[in-house]
């Protein structure tokens, strides 16, 4: 019987013992496998490319403005008369 009663008594010590992990890494935040993730860089590549967009968008957006051409210098010239004889 008392070979009964020790491995009772071990099992719930192991089961105490199991509760008492749950507990105290229950409050441990939760490590995701994707932690190793530098926020950063993923920040400044995501700044980059909504510049990028943002500089196409607006380069579209722009009204395309029709080429004025300069009026051309008109030469003025003296017409010579010629008198008859």
């Amino acid at each position: 019987m008392s070979s009964i009663r020790e491995e009772m008594a071990a099992m719930h010590k192991k089961q105490l013992k199991e509760e008492e992990e749950r507990r105290i890494n229950g409050n441990q935040p939760i490590i995701n496998e994707n932690a190793n993730l530098d926020i950063d860089k993923i920040a400044k590549e995501a700044d980059k490319e909504a510049n990028e967009v943002l500089a196409k968008v607006v380069k579209e957006s722009k009204p395309k403005a029709k080429k004025v051409s300069k009026p051309k210098a008109v030469a003025k010239t003296k017409a010579k008369v010629k008198k008859k004889k």
